[in-house]
């Protein structure tokens, strides 16, 4: 009977061994565990990629709105009505224009060309700064470009792009403040901020945040 026993034993331990269960649970958390770090891994590929395209929109978003802030004519915007009628004084950058519309209807438009060698004025400064700021946010989204196309997972490239980036919404930042601070006290006569003024500030903000995104979606 005792033999019996034995054999039954044995035959149990054969059938249902318990190590090898150990051995396959081991296993199987290991897969499991291998599983989840993979899912981790490409969730954060993901947001890299996710966070450098929003990166380059905002970017290249930046890089068509400072162009058309500069080329734009509406910085400065004044309108002043008198018994002849209604004068309007506008300009950005690169023009000046002065419309003039009499009591009987009859319009007259005249725009000149705002010096280069005007080196010492506050519209040559701002001009100087605005396009500074529009190709280094210009070399930013092709740094930017270059390393989404090339994948690579070297994290110098948009690195560079982010600071790049946000270095040019800061030379447009103080390009617009300087064009404020000028034409400040004006607004009691009807002069007002334009435009071309709002581009710039816009612009600026998509550089940085731009810049920013590309730091923080880089790759470790």
């Amino acid at each position: 009977m005792n033999g019996i026993n034995v054999t039954i034993q044995t035959y149990i331990k054969a059938r249902w061994n318990p190590p090898a269960l150990d051995d396959t649970v081991t296993c199987a958390r290991k897969r499991f565990k291998q599983k989840k770090l993979r899912c981790m891994a490409v969730k954060k590929l993901c947001m890299m990629v996710k966070l450098s395209h929003v990166a380059l929109g905002c970017t290249g978003a930046s890089m068509v709105i400072c162009l058309n802030a500069i080329a734009l004519p509406y910085w400065f915007y004044a309108k002043k009505s008198s018994q002849e009628g209604m004068s309007i004084i506008y300009h950005g950058l690169w023009t000046t224009c002065h419309e003039f519309e009499a009591r009987d209807q009859a319009k007259y438009l005249n725009c000149n060309t705002i010096a280069r060698n005007r080196g010492s004025s506050y519209i040559a400064t701002t001009r100087r700064l605005e396009l500074t700021g529009l190709i280094l946010v210009s070399i930013a989204a092709i740094t930017g470009s270059y390393g989404l196309v090339a994948f690579t997972r070297n994290t110098a490239v948009q690195f560079i792009a982010g600071g790049v980036a946000v270095t040019a919404g800061n030379f447009m930042f103080v390009g617009a403040i300087i064009f404020a601070e000028k034409t400040k006290g004006l607004e009691a006569k009807g002069a007002t901020l334009h435009v071309g003024f709002v581009f710039a500030i816009l612009a600026g903000v998509l550089a940085v945040i731009g810049g920013s995104l590309f730091v923080a979606g880089r790759s470790d």
